[in-house]
């Protein structure tokens, strides 16, 4: 069989390129452990199919699903588009620094590990993110007056801190482009008030604890966390973007 796209007796290609170009990338989207094989298919197939091969990066220590070789992070960076780090040993903080200077295309970023948030502050104002998952301290560091407008890009936000008031989330206000925001934390009915009076473009408030809130508010959905390797099979899923999202998945 004469594979597609290759010029016969100098005649035209079998299918149109784009359409070439559109089989092969579905076939790397819908089934990863595809591509390697795609990508020996030819160059221009390996253009097309190695960004799906590294567009999600999960650092967890002793697995190697969505978990390249560190050392050869400068030859996919540019490929990665999210990134979810499980535990802190999965990454030294130089390491991780790394991986949040070099993958400059990041859009999705979640940090479950304990590395130096003052440190990791640095870095991500310069990328240009849409989703977080992480602690205050990331995005505005406790000891400095930090212009949270670098992230107005971000839409959709999770705080895994404890011990939220709305002093603390004020903040908040400015990120004019946040639609949805998830907590973890127990809140007071009064902070629940706050967030919804000062975020006025929030579609939806993912709480995991519903003690105390008694709401007619159809914007708070209650989610429970069952587990953290629940919680990263979610984030998988929202960032292959193959199946529903965490965010859809709450609203069930």
């Amino acid at each position: 069989m004469q594979p597609c796209g290759v010029l016969i007796d100098g005649k035209t290609p079998d299918l149109p390129y784009e359409l070439e170009e559109g089989i092969f990338k579905y076939l790397a989207r819908t089934d990863r452990r595809s591509i390697p094989s795609l990508m020996r298919v030819a160059r221009r197939v390996k253009g097309w199919v190695e960004p799906f091969l590294y567009s999600i990066i999960i650092r967890r220590w002793g697995h190697k699903a969505y978990n390249p070789p560190v050392n050869c992070l400068p030859k996919y960076a540019h490929h990665v588009r999210h990134l979810l780090v499980y535990y802190t040993q999965a990454l030294t903080l130089d390491e991780l620094i790394q991986h949040l200077t070099l993958c400059t295309n990041l859009v999705d970023v979640a940090l479950w590990c304990a590395h130096d948030k003052e440190a990791i502050s640095h870095a991500l104002p310069t990328l240009p993110l849409q989703r977080f998952s992480g602690f205050i301290p990331h995005l505005k560091p406790e000891n400095r007056q930090e212009d949270v407008s670098k992230f107005t890009g971000i839409t959709h936000l999770e705080l895994l801190d404890n011990g939220l008031t709305w002093p603390k989330l004020a903040w908040l206000k400015d990120l004019r482009n946040l639609t949805h925001l998830a907590l973890v934390d127990r809140l007071d009915p009064e902070i629940v008030v706050d967030i919804f009076q000062n975020c006025g473009g929030l579609q939806e408030l993912v709480l995991t604890h519903s003690y105390g809130i008694q709401h007619q508010e159809q914007r708070i959905i209650f989610n429970k966390l069952d587990s953290v390797q629940s919680y990263a099979e979610e984030w998988l899923i929202q960032a292959d973007a193959e199946c529903i999202t965490f965010w859809e998945r709450a609203e069930m």
